[in-house]
Order: C-alpha cells, then sequence, then structure tokens
C-alpha cells in the first residue's frame, strides 16, 4: 500500500514536468533548444496559450547563446482559438502536426520561402482562415493539413505538384486554387490538386526591365542579371552582373516590367556588354558579332548612322563627320554615352 502510494505521488509530481516540457520562455514565445536550433512549443500540452498577433523571430538568445528558430513544434499552437495572425520568419523549415489545430480566430499567416514541410491536421478546422500561400520551397504537406479552414483563395507557388491529401471537399468545390503560369496541366492531373473544381494559372512573371527613350529606342535587360536603376541629377544609370550602362534622363519616356511575350517590340535582346574606344576619328570595336546593329544618336535623339554588320569581326566606324560634344551609341539593344572631344 505504502508502495502504490509513493507511486502516485511520485506520478503527481512527474505530470506537471512532462506538461510544461519547454526549455524557456522568451518574450512570451516557448522554445525548446537542439543544439543551435530553437523549435516553437506549447507552455503546457493541450492548453491554449497564444493569442492576437504572434511574430516569431528568426533567432533568440538564452543564456548568452544564440539559437536559430527552425521549426514550429507539433501541437505548438494546439486550439489557440485566440489567435488571429502570425508571422513564420524565412529560417522555418518544417511546421509539425496539429501545430495550429483548430485556431478558429486565426485570418492570417505568413509562411516564408524557404519551409519544406506542413505536418498532418497543421491548420485543421482554422475556420478563419480564408486564405493561404504555399511557397515553392515546400515539399511534402500532411493529411488534412488544411481540412476545415474556410479557404476561398490557395495560392500555390509549387512548379512541380506532389500528390497530398491536405484539402477536404469544401475547398475543392469553393476555393479557388491558383498555381503557377505553364503548370496548370500538371496540378489538374496530380492527385490531391487535381479535385479543384476551379484552377487558374498566375499571371506570368515578369522577365524583363524595358526603357523606353524619346527616340523609339527600346531596350531591355533580363531580371535574371539582376539588374538595378539608380538616378543622378542628369542620368538613368542600370547596372547589373555584367552590364553598366546610362541614359540622359531628358531622352527617356519610361522604365517597365516586362514578360517575353509582352515585350514585342524588342528584338534579339541582349544583355552582354560591348566592348569598344574611340580611336582618332573612329569608334573601334575589337570584336562584334554577326548581324550585330551599331546606332549613333545625338543627345536630342537624332540617328546619325546606322550600321548592320554582316560576319564576326573587328570594326571601325568613322566619326570625323561629328562634331566635339556627347552622343549616344546603341549597339544590339543596349546604349552607351561617348564624348568626342
Amino acid at each position: 500500500m505504502k508502495r502504490k502510494i509513493f507511486l502516485l505521488t511520485l506520478l503527481s509530481l512527474l505530470l506537471p514536468m512532462i506538461a510544461n516540457a519547454y526549455d524557456a520562455e522568451i518574450n512570451g514565445i516557448y522554445y525548446n533548444f537542439l543544439e543551435d536550433e530553437a523549435e516553437v512549443t506549447y507552455q503546457k500540452q493541450n492548453q491554449a496559450y497564444y493569442s492576437g498577433i504572434v511574430a516569431i523571430p528568426s533567432s533568440v538568445v538564452y543564456n548568452d547563446r544564440t539559437y536559430t528558430v527552425t521549426s514550429i513544434g507539433n501541437k505548438a499552437f494546439y486550439a489557440c482559438r485566440g489567435l488571429t495572425s502570425v508571422t513564420i520568419p524565412s529560417s522555418v523549415t518544417s511546421i509539425g502536426d496539429n501545430a495550429f489545430y483548430n485556431c478558429s480566430s486565426l485570418t492570417s499567416v505568413a509562411i516564408p520561402f524557404g519551409l519544406t514541410s506542413i505536418g498532418n491536421s497543421a491548420f485543421y478546422n482554422c475556420s478563419s482562415l480564408t486564405s493561404v500561400t504555399i511557397p515553392n520551397s515546400v515539399t511534402s504537406i500532411g493529411d488534412n493539413a488544411f481540412s476545415g479552414c474556410g479557404l476561398k483563395s490557395i495560392n500555390s507557388y509549387i512548379e512541380e505538384p506532389f500528390t497530398c491529401r491536405a484539402f477536404n471537399n469544401n475547398a475543392y468545390n469553393t476555393a479557388t486554387l491558383y498555381v503557377p503560369f505553364g503548370s496548370i496541366e500538371k496540378y489538374q492531373t496530380t492527385n490531391g490538386w487535381k479535385n479543384f473544381k476551379n484552377i487558374k494559372e498566375m499571371p506570368q512573371e515578369k522577365t524583363n526591365l524595358v526603357l523606353w527613350t524619346k527616340n523609339g529606342l527600346v531596350v531591355a535587360f533580363a531580371l535574371s542579371k539582376k539588374p538595378k536603376i539608380t538616378f543622378t541629377e542628369t542620368d538613368l544609370q542600370i547596372t547589373g552582373e555584367d552590364f553598366d550602362v546610362t541614359y540622359p534622363l531628358d531622352k527617356m519616356v519610361r522604365y517597365t516590367y516586362e514578360t517575353e511575350d509582352d515585350a514585342t517590340a524588342i528584338k534579339d535582346i541582349q544583355t552582354e556588354e560591348v566592348s569598344f574606344k574611340l580611336t582618332g576619328e573612329s569608334l573601334l570595336f575589337p570584336i562584334l558579332k554577326a548581324n550585330s546593329t551599331v546606332s549613333v544618336y545625338s543627345l536630342d535623339g537624332m540617328l546619325i548612322f546606322k550600321k548592320t554588320v554582316s560576319q564576326d569581326g573587328e570594326y571601325a566606324f568613322p566619326l570625323s563627320n561629328l562634331n566635339t560634344g556627347v552622343y549616344l551609341v546603341s549597339v544590339n539593344g543596349l546604349t552607351y554615352k561617348i564624348v568626342k572631344k
């Protein structure tokens, strides 16, 4: 009998320790630590603690040690019915099972690029959640992850959809699934996605920075080259991975962001910088590729001469008839400023 009483007493002492199994509370959020990583967890299992707006940091400091927040643990926000919004940092790669289960007031969740897995029933019965964005980094979504939500729109950036059972009939019948441009057929043939009655493609992503000048010149820079625009009092400068060009502001009409299909006026788009120099009374190009076009304009936009070369080689264009001053040289869609002295 004494032994039974002792065991019951020991168990009663251990249960609170088990229920409060977290390593630290920092600014109102509970964490467990493993080596240099932190996982968001609960205060007490199955007891709602979090409410209102919660912004999870990308890292926390505890006992003079910095931990990167990499996961949201199982049941971390379980049944937190007062939780309305949560921001998840890009450092988080996984959301655990039942992490936001029955958070019925949750209206906004920012799922970052970098997240790879969403657990079973992670957002189950989040009935106030009407929209969700799933980044392309996600590679697995657990069963019923979004079942019971009030979803009206789902933005999936996953380019290669995989089989999942994350949604229920309510979402299939009433929500609009937006998918990357060119991927609609993949979604229409993949289990777990093909059930949506309304699947639409997102607009094609912009691929070019396009400059429009008063003299009719249209110049395109591939966004993959990371063009950066800066302004001075008189010029617009564009720098990128392999180019650095300048245009007079008073000769510019506008700049826009376009797709390949939109930029119908752009031919032979080229962003590779062309090497040339002024030599005496000539504009010397050590190498020009076949079909390259060289044009020289005055600053007021008047075309002075234009030449298209027929084969690869070195070319020199005479400038003897030009007065001293500043001119624009256009080569295959890129424009450079030169000064003739």
